[in-house]
């Protein structure tokens, strides 16, 4: 395995050397992205229409704000891992401190979620402000066949844990076959529950969507609808000129693994054969 040294110290602890022009041997791996089981039931939501840019708001103030995660799970995310679009930064050049996870450092450069990422959201309001969810809708922007990535980084078992462990959020969301529905502990598919979900200061709406992408290159958005004071107001979780990414599909980009738990004085990422699992399995 070829290693990368750094130095120093860095939303995404000390700083991998930046310049490093020696390049050592790079193993790849190819992987074969297999689409997951399709939700057929009529709960299900499909969202096949193209999304349009979005207004936030229409008149008045609207009182709330909103805070989003994507694509890792908080804490330690063994199984999320990114991929660089091809053409895009090289690991090199992310400036990459481990001040945060590395992932989210790419995820900010430009990199997408591999074949699977969650989406957290949280929408808050304030003083004694109501506000009432009218929907929640993801959108697709752009898809493609094309898989074409530069590489992959993941994150090895530094913090306790499988490595391949993932665990369900209670929304799940298909880019490919536009599928979105609410699972139970069970597998079973019950109604979105998001319309007329009450937003108190007390009391905001916050969920976590798992989303799988696996045959292909997908930019999309979510929007959240909601009501204060007779009015609507739109919030999107991307936007058609910044969406979110996910890629899924074979490729033979190289893979990398990041090592932010380390203690040595220079942190850093190494190539490795593979991944433990592929995400879309």
């Amino acid at each position: 395995m070829g290693r990368r040294k750094g130095r120093g110290n860095r939303a995404d602890a000390v700083a991998v050397e930046q310049g490093n022009s020696q390049r050592k041997s790079r193993r790849v791996a190819v992987y074969a992205i297999v689409a997951p089981l399709v939700l057929t039931a009529v709960m299900a939501t499909v969202f096949f229409q193209e999304a349009v840019d979005v207004v936030v708001g229409s008149t008045g103030v609207d009182p709330t704000s909103i805070e989003t995660r994507w694509p890792l799970k908080f804490g330690c995310d063994l199984a999320g891992v990114v991929a660089m679009p091809k053409g895009g930064k090289g690991l090199d050049d992310l400036g990459i401190t481990f001040a945060e996870d590395p992932r989210q450092t790419a995820v900010k450069a430009g990199a997408g979620a591999w074949g699977r990422g969650t989406l957290y959201v949280s929408l808050r309001t304030s003083k004694d402000n109501e506000v009432v969810v009218n929907s929640v809708q993801p959108k697709h922007v752009t898809r493609t066949d094309e898989v074409a990535v530069d590489w992959l980084l993941s994150q090895p078992a530094t913090c306790g844990g499988e490595p391949g462990a993932w665990p369900r959020a209670p929304y799940q969301l298909d880019l490919e076959t536009g599928s979105f529905a609410k699972v139970d502990d069970e597998g079973k598919v019950q109604p979105l529950d998001f319309v007329d979900r009450v937003v108190k200061v007390d009391d905001p709406f916050t969920f976590f969507v798992d989303v799988t992408g696996c045959s292909g290159t997908y930019r999309w958005l979510l929007e959240v609808k909601y009501s204060y004071r007779g009015h609507e107001y739109t919030r999107t979780v991307g936007s058609v000129e910044n969406p979110l990414l996910s890629i899924g599909g074979s490729t033979d980009a190289a893979v990398y693994e990041s090592n932010p738990g380390t203690t040595e004085p220079g942190r850093w990422y190494e190539t490795v054969p593979s991944l433990d699992k592929p995400p879309c399995e």
